[in-house]
């Protein structure tokens, strides 16, 4: 990356304050996954046509879905062996 003298960041805890954040942090990821894997598997298209929305907007829930989870996977690398299941 740019600014980094050329070493690589390093992205770990380092405090209990850190770990306690980060993993509230997770918690949150885990809860925006659910939200939209849940809300995929709950409403048709059809449902989401006679909201006014589109096909599309199913996709992007999707696409937000897949965000999550690499959100959550950096968190709990972060935390490490002791992440919270």
């Amino acid at each position: 990356g740019l600014g980094t003298n050329g070493t690589l960041p390093r992205y770990m805890v380092e405090s209990d304050f850190d770990y306690e954040s980060i993993t509230l942090g997770l918690y949150q990821e885990w809860i925006e996954l659910d939200l939209f894997n849940n809300g995929l598997a709950t409403f048709t298209e059809a449902d989401f046509i006679d909201a006014g929305l589109t096909s599309e907007d199913m996709e992007l829930i999707r696409f937000m879905a897949v965000q999550e989870t690499g959100h959550a996977t950096l968190l709990t690398n972060m935390l490490g062996e002791t992440a919270p299941p």
